[in-house]
């Protein structure tokens, strides 16, 4: 009796192993995951599994590319403006779905949020603010981020330096038109 040719059956093997371990995933869950550790990767996976780059991740209303802005990872940033055309304005905005999922609620034609309970309101550039990104968001104003935004409070991203002390990032913003009025008492 012949040995059987494990190595030709080897690759066979492997592929059917990572189909079942991949059943039953979320893909929502995947792109969180992918985001949150600048897994580039992982996210295109995520996105190939059915997930839509554009969808809330959080009860908050953040997408994916809050998450990657807020961690700092810069290339998964460009990538989901340039590639998946996230936009750096995104709002964190929150609506119930008929199905009771939280979900996202933009107008098609103009990216702005509809109407309806509010999230955070925060966006891409006052997240990455908000931890010191100097170098995303730089990308996210070249890229066309609203300077001026502010979220469900009031504060915007300008008002976020006050809170990390970054002067570095305050000159970004300031020299991106960003206004000093109404910041700590000016």
């Amino acid at each position: 009796m012949c040995a059987p040719e494990y190595p030709k059956i080897y690759p066979l093997l492997l592929s059917l192993t990572a189909l079942l371990c991949s059943c039953g995933r979320d893909p929502r869950a995947e792109l969180d995951e992918a985001a949150r550790k600048g897994d580039l990767a992982g996210v295109r996976a995520a996105v190939a599994a059915g997930a839509d780059p554009l969808m809330q991740l959080e009860d908050n209303g953040r997408q994916a590319i809050h998450l990657a802005a807020w961690k700092g990872h810069l290339d998964l940033v460009r990538a989901l403006v340039e590639e998946y055309s996230a936009s750096a304005d995104e709002r964190a905005v929150v609506k119930p779905s008929r199905t009771g999922r939280v979900e996202v609620q933009v107008d098609s034609t103009t990216r702005k949020p509809r109407p309806g309970p509010e999230g955070t309101l925060m966006t891409p550039l006052m997240e990455t603010v908000n931890e010191s990104r100097l170098e995303v968001a730089r990308y996210l104003l070249g890229a066309g981020a609203d300077v001026h935004a502010q979220d469900r409070y009031g504060n915007s991203a300008l008002m976020f330096t006050t809170y990390s002390q970054d002067a570095g990032m305050a000159d970004l913003l300031i020299s991106y038109g960003a206004s000093v009025s109404g910041i700590c008492g000016f």
